[in-house]
């Protein structure tokens, strides 16, 4: 009797040791396949960037490819703050909650209960969030008007508050991805801390998380000049990083490095920032009057039945996506500075690896 459990104890540690050793295998090979295509690109001049992949939780390929300044040939590292454009809003929903958790609003307030200047009394927090607030883009405007090409969040209030454009629809009814509603977010957030969004960033997010090189821009802030990236036209020749539109918080403005966005992916499996029942609702679409649902949630599109929650990046010569698989714990960043078209291909093409479903190599 005790001979047979052990032996069929021992047998079982022998196929559990096997499925392991098979599971490493397969994991190498997706790590390889991943590692080709990203040096190939590489060395064809159609990819310069950081990439970091983790796969159920673990790390299984990560890179640094190519320069972060290319007249003064200064190479990437781990370190290295590139803009992260609109992943920015993910950080900014982060913010929201975080003051939810301290019982300063509600998701379901009216914008207006904090902001009283603020004109559109139907709009809510949780409209905001959503991108199904109906706010016309600030972004068509400023394109129209070279006065506003270097606006930051109080030029983008004070044209809502004076000029009240027309909502593109009734609140809660459609989305539309907008930048207007993630500028106002982030006023709410200063309004309510008593304190300017980018200080809140740092004191709730970027220290607690240890995110050393991760910060939100400044109005007129000169960027350091040393561990960072430049941003470039597709060409690779042109600094474009002065470019318009860059000083907005909320929407945009993050700078960050793959390193702190890893670290920003582990915690947001714990708690240290805000409880599982809160942050469960960011990945919770919105839902229409008529019982549909939006494909977005609090800073997040979402998708795969709400298992996996993504977000892309794009501006001033920077392209950026971070792709996150809920149930498996997959992770996959991609920081770009040369404007690369490509960044949402990528990383769709590294989550089909990932899941071993085929792939098509960009041409």
């Amino acid at each position: 009797m005790c001979y047979c459990e052990h032996s069929t104890s021992t047998e079982t540690q022998k196929a559990e040791r096997k499925l392991q050793i098979i599971q490493k295998q397969l994991t190498e090979i997706k790590a390889q396949k991943i590692s080709l295509i990203f040096t190939h690109l590489y060395k064809l001049n159609k990819f310069n960037g950081n990439v970091l992949v983790t796969l159920r939780g673990k790390e299984i390929y990560k890179a640094a490819l190519g320069y972060a300044h290319f007249e003064q040939l200064q190479p990437l590292n781990f370190q290295t703050t590139f803009k992260i454009a609109s992943i920015s809003k993910q950080f900014t929903a982060m913010a929201v909650m975080i003051l939810y958790e301290q019982k300063k609003l509600s998701f379901d307030d009216a914008v207006s209960l904090h902001l009283p200047e603020f004109p559109y009394k139907e709009i809510t927090i949780r409209h905001l969030l959503t991108h199904t607030s109906g706010l016309p883009e600030y972004l068509h405007f400023l394109a129209k008007d070279s006065l506003w090409s270097y606006a930051k969040n109080s030029d983008i209030i004070n044209w809502l508050v004076h000029e009240v454009p027309p909502l593109q629809f009734q609140a809660g009814t459609q989305f539309q991805y907008n930048n207007t509603g993630y500028v106002v977010l982030a006023e709410l957030v200063s309004r309510l801390a008593e304190m300017p969004f980018s200080l809140f960033m740092k004191q709730y997010i970027f220290e607690p998380l240890e995110m050393k090189n991760t910060y939100v821009l400044e109005y007129l802030q000169h960027l350091p000049t040393v561990n960072r990236a430049w941003g470039y036209d597709p060409t690779m020749r042109n600094i474009i990083e002065d470019s318009p539109f860059r000083y907005t918080q909320g929407d945009s403005g993050i700078y960050s490095s793959i390193e702190d966005l890893q670290k920003w992916d582990k915690a947001l499996y714990t708690q240290q920032l805000v409880s599982f029942q809160t942050l469960f609702q960011a990945y919770k679409p919105y839902t229409f009057p008529d019982g549909t649902h939006s494909p977005y949630g609090f800073g997040y599109y979402l998708k795969d039945n709400l298992q996996t929650v993504y977000h892309y990046g794009n501006g001033a010569g920077f392209r950026s996506a971070i792709i996150r698989n809920l149930k498996e714990k997959n992770c996959i960043i991609i920081l770009d500075n040369t404007s690369n078209p490509r960044i949402e291909q990528l990383a769709e093409m590294v989550e089909n690896i990932l899941h071993d479903r085929p792939i098509t190599v960009p041409q």
